[in-house]
C-alpha cells in the first residue's frame, strides 16, 4: 500500500535585520499565517515545517534546510520553500551570465547576507542562480516542488531593500513601503554556492541550461522582477491575499487560477503584477492544484474577480478568443446558485462585467473569485466530417453535442479540417483525403470511452488552431514588427550561422548528428526595436498540438528599448526526426513559433497544452477568428513563423491518392 503523500515545507521570515538593511514589519506575521494554514487546512498531508525567523535565516541555515529538511521529500510528497524578507539585485559577470538581459542577478535577502563592519561591508547574498542550483538538487527526490517568495525582484524567482552607492545613507520603509533596491557590488565567483562544483569557464562558453540545469517547480512570486512587494497593515500584500484565496476555497484550486485571482484584486491598487510560472520541461504543472492536489479544469474556464478599481472581471480578454459582441456569462458560485454578469466591455486581456441583481450583489465576496465557462473562448471551431456509421457514429455525435462552439460537423470532405474514420474498429482523425495517415494516436475501439478520448483530443486540436491563428485585426501603433526575431542553425561544432526568413517560412534540411540519428539544433534570439518597453511572449506550436509559452523562460518578459532575449536561456532548441514522420511517411515535418508583442503586460500561459499522442506512441492518450475592435491607449500585435523540415527519408511513389 502507498505510503500517504507528506508536505515538507521551509518557511523563512526575517524582520529584524541589522544596519544597513532596513528592518520589516510584516514578514515573520506572513509565515506564522501561512503555518497555520498548512496545519489546520492540510492536516492530510502531514506538515512537516522547518521555521527560521530573524536571526535563525542565515544563508547556510537556509542552504541546510534544503539538502536536510526538504530532500526528506519523495516521490509522492511535496516540498515547499516559502520566503517572506527583502529581496536585491546585485550585478552579474557579463562574462560568466551573457544571457540576462539587464545584467542583474536577483537575490534574497538572508539574515546575515549584508553585513557592516565599520568603512568595510560584506555581502554574502542568496542568488537566483545558488536557488536554481539548490533546486536542481531537491528535483533529485521527483517531489512536487512549489517555491513562494513574498519579495521584491521575486518574478525572477529570487519586500525589497533600497541598498545605495556606497556612502549614501539607506532609509528604513514608511508605512506602506516596498521591498526595490539598486544594486548591490559583483561577487568573485568563489563566493558562489557552487563554486567548488561547476567550471566557470563552461558558464562563459555555454548557455545557462546546460552548465546550470533548472530543477522542474512551480514557481510563485509576489511581482515582476522590476517591481515593489508591498506591506500594509503588518503583512505583505501577495501573502494576504493569498492565504485569503486559499482559505475561502472549499475544492482545490490551480496555481494558474491562484494567479490570476490574486494579480487582479490588486491590480490597479498596487502597483505589483504576482508571477506565477513552471520552471522544467512539465508546462502543466501550472493546472495542477495547490501544493499537487488534483484539479479537474475546463479548457474555456475563466475567473470573475473583484478589482477596487474595475469592479467584477472576468480574466478572459480579447486575445482569449471573447467576441465583442458578447452580452452576458454565467458564473459558478460553490457558495448559492449560478448567476449572470453583464459585459461592458472586451479589453485585450480581461473584460469588465457588471452585476444588475441586487441578490447577487449582496452575497458575492469581493475576497474570492468565481469560475465561468465562456463557449467560443480558447478555441477556433474546426469543421469536421463523421465518416462513421453505426453506434460509433452516435458516441461521437453524443459527445460532439456539447462542443458545438468549437466543432462544427459539415457533410463533405471538400469543406472538412479534419476527418473522423473508421479503421481496424477504432476512430481514427485524418486530413481530408488521406485515408491511410493519422494525425493523432487512433483509438482501439468504437466505444463510448473511445468516442470521448476522439473529442478530447479534436477539442485540444480547436484550441490550437485558435493559438496559431490568434491575431489583432486592428493593429494601429506598430507599422511593422517591434520586435526582431533572430534564427541561427547551430552546428554540430557548436558554431551558428543566421537563417534566413523566406516570407513567413524557415526551411531547415535534417543532417546527422554526433549520435548519427537525423537532426537540427537552432537558437533564437528576441530584441526589442520599438521606441518603448515590450511584453513579449513566443510560443512553441508543435505538429503534436502541444502549446508551450515558456521558450523565454517565462510566459512573458519585458524588453525595454534595444533590449534582447534568448530563447531557452541561450540553450540549443533540439529538433528531432519524429519516428511518426518516418513511419507515415509525411513529406515534411514542421513547428511554429507565434510572437506576441504587446504595450501591455497579458498572460498567454493558458494557451498551455500538453502534446497528444501520435501512432507511434506506445499508449493513447478554419474558419475566421472573431475578435473585438481597437482598445485606446495600448496595442498588441502578433507573427507567425512556419518551420519547414522535408523528410530525408520521404517514399514519394508510396504517397496516397488524392
Amino acid at each position: 500500500m502507498p505510503e500517504t503523500p507528506q508536505l515538507y515545507g521551509l518557511l523563512v521570515a526575517i524582520d529584524d535585520y541589522s544596519l544597513p538593511v532596513p528592518p520589516l514589519g510584516g514578514c515573520v506575521n506572513d509565515i506564522r499565517k501561512v503555518k497555520n494554514y498548512l496545519e489546520t487546512k492540510h492536516q492530510d498531508l502531514q506538515p512537516q515545517l522547518l521555521v527560521l525567523e530573524n536571526e535563525a535565516a542565515t544563508k547556510a541555515a537556509i542552504v541546510d534546510g534544503f539538502r536536510k529538511h526538504l530532500a526528506q521529500a519523495g516521490p509522492e510528497d511535496t516540498a515547499l520553500f516559502y520566503f517572506s524578507g527583502h529581496g536585491t539585485q546585485e550585478d552579474a559577470d557579463p562574462g560568466l551570465w551573457p544571457y540576462e538581459p539587464d545584467g542583474k542577478l536577483e537575490c534574497l535577502v538572508n539574515y546575515d547576507a549584508i553585513v557592516k563592519e565599520g568603512e568595510s561591508t560584506t555581502y554574502n547574498l542568496l542568488a537566483d542562480k545558488e536557488l536554481r542550483f539548490l533546486l536542481h538538487e531537491l528535483a533529485d527526490t521527483q517531489a512536487h516542488i512549489i517555491v513562494i517568495f513574498d519579495c521584491c525582484h521575486s518574478g525572477s524567482g529570487t519586500r525589497d531593500l533600497d541598498h545605495s552607492e556606497e556612502g549614501e545613507k539607506i532609509q528604513p520603509r514608511s508605512y506602506e513601503t516596498s521591498r526595490l533596491t539598486k544594486a548591490c557590488p559583483q561577487r568573485p565567483w568563489e563566493q558562489f554556492l557552487f563554486a567548488d562544483q561547476i567550471d566557470a569557464t563552461e558558464l562563459a562558453k555555454k548557455p545557462l541550461p546546460r552548465v546550470l540545469p533548472a530543477g522542474q517547480h512551480v514557481m510563485m512570486g509576489a511581482c515582476r522582477s522590476d517591481q515593489l512587494a508591498y506591506e500594509v497593515n503588518g503583512g505583505g500584500v501577495f501573502t494576504s491575499t493569498l492565504l485569503s484565496l486559499l482559505e475561502g476555497e472549499e475544492a482545490t484550486i490551480s496555481y494558474f487560477d491562484l494567479r490570476n485571482r490574486i494579480r487582479y484584486m490588486v491590480k490597479n491598487e498596487y502597483q505589483q503584477t504576482p508571477q506565477v510560472y513552471v520552471q522544467g520541461p512539465d508546462s502543466q504543472q501550472l493546472f495542477s492544484g495547490f501544493l499537487g492536489r488534483e484539479v479537474s479544469r475546463r479548457l474555456n474556464e475563466g475567473n470573475v474577480v473583484y478589482n477596487k478599481t474595475e469592479g467584477w472581471v472576468l480574466d478572459l480578454g480579447a486575445m482569449h478568443g471573447i467576441a465583442p459582441d458578447l452580452k452576458s456569462i454565467h458564473v459558478d458560485d460553490a457558495e448559492g446558485e449560478p448567476f449572470t454578469a453583464q459585459v461592458s466591455s472586451v479589453k485585450m486581456s480581461h473584460t469588465r462585467l457588471s452585476i444588475s441583481d441586487p441578490e447577487v450583489m449582496t452575497r458575492l465576496n469581493p475576497t474570492k473569485g468565481y469560475r465561468t465557462a465562456v463557449p467560443g473562448a480558447l478555441a477556433q471551431p474546426i469543421r469536421v466530417l463523421l465518416a462513421v456509421e453505426g453506434e460509433g457514429r452516435s458516441h461521437i455525435e453524443q459527445e460532439m453535442a456539447g462542443f458545438k462552439d468549437r466543432l462544427l460537423l459539415v457533410d463533405t470532405e471538400q469543406n472538412a479540417d479534419y476527418v473522423i474514420r473508421e479503421q481496424n474498429d477504432g476512430f481514427m482523425i485524418t486530413l481530408p483525403f488521406d485515408p491511410v495517415r493519422a494525425v493523432v494516436h487512433p483509438t482501439d475501439n468504437l466505444s463510448a470511452k473511445a468516442a470521448k478520448n476522439t473529442i478530447i483530443y479534436l477539442r485540444n486540436m480547436a484550441k490550437w488552431h485558435f493559438v496559431r491563428e490568434l491575431h489583432n485585426p486592428n493593429v494601429f501603433l506598430f507599422e511593422k514588427s517591434p520586435a526582431e526575431l533572430e534564427i541561427y542553425r547551430v552546428k554540430n561544432d557548436l558554431s551558428q550561422e543566421l537563417l534566413p526568413l523566406e516570407g513567413e517560412e524557415v526551411v531547415l534540411n535534417f543532417r546527422k548528428v554526433p549520435s548519427g540519428d537525423w537532426g537540427n539544433m537552432i537558437r533564437i534570439k528576441l530584441t526589442n526595436r520599438y521606441s518603448s518597453r515590450l511584453y513579449c511572449s513566443l510560443i512553441y506550436l508543435s505538429e503534436t498540438f502541444q502549446i508551450y509559452s515558456g521558450l523565454l523562460g517565462e510566459p512573458v518578459v519585458f524588453l525595454e528599448p534595444g533590449q534582447s532575449v534568448w530563447a531557452y536561456s541561450g540553450n540549443e532548441l533540439p529538433l528531432d526526426y519524429a519516428r511518426h514522420i518516418q513511419v507515415q511517411n509525411w513529406p515534411n515535418s514542421f513547428f511554429w513559433l507565434k510572437l506576441m508583442v504587446s504595450t501591455r503586460e497579458f498572460d498567454p500561459a493558458t494557451f498551455d497544452q500538453s502534446a497528444l499522442p501520435m501512432v507511434t506512441d506506445a499508449v493513447n492518450r478554419g474558419i475566421a477568428l472573431s475578435l473585438p475592435g481597437k482598445i485606446a491607449g495600448s496595442d498588441w500585435t502578433t507573427e507567425l513563423i512556419r518551420f519547414r523540415m522535408p523528410n530525408p527519408e520521404y517514399r514519394e511513389e508510396s504517397e496516397p491518392e488524392q
